[in-house]
């Protein structure tokens, strides 16, 4: 086994992009209003947000962390490897790990499982766009 350099500007530049796609997701400028309804979220029950969101970019930091060894492991060189290498680690490790939470009703409805995946695959595309581009 070798040693990797990872640049950890890289990989904090990849976590703030993605993290800025997921407020921009979740914003009510996209589809804040109809996630808060279907999670049964109101303006009232938002306290206790701040450690919800510091786990969030502590995921997403380990996540741009390991994505960023993939792009250099893969030596993904082109922007659509780039896209490429999001969209299969989506498909086959966050698609389908979070197809169970809503296959065991932890996640309902349907439309549900579809928004938020949705921003899980363009964050994962921002961040592994990032970190090709910085890295």
């Amino acid at each position: 086994m070798y040693a990797i350099e990872i640049n950890l500007v890289a990989v904090i530049i990849a976590t703030v992009l993605a993290q800025a796609v997921g407020f921009l997701w979740y914003s009510p400028v996209l589809f804040g209003k109809r996630w808060m309804s279907l999670m049964g979220i109101s303006n009232e029950s938002k306290k206790g947000m701040g450690k919800i969101f510091v786990i969030s970019i502590l995921s997403s930091l380990i996540m741009s962390y390991v994505m960023a060894h993939f792009v250099i492991l893969l030596v993904i060189t082109t922007i659509s490897k780039a896209v490429m290498l999001a969209i299969w680690v989506w498909a086959g490790f966050i698609a389908t790990v979070t197809v169970h939470d809503f296959l065991w009703g932890s996640i309902k409805p349907k439309e549900l499982y579809f928004l938020n995946n949705g921003q899980h695959l363009a964050s994962l595309v921002v961040m592994t766009l990032a970190l090709f581009y910085f890295l």
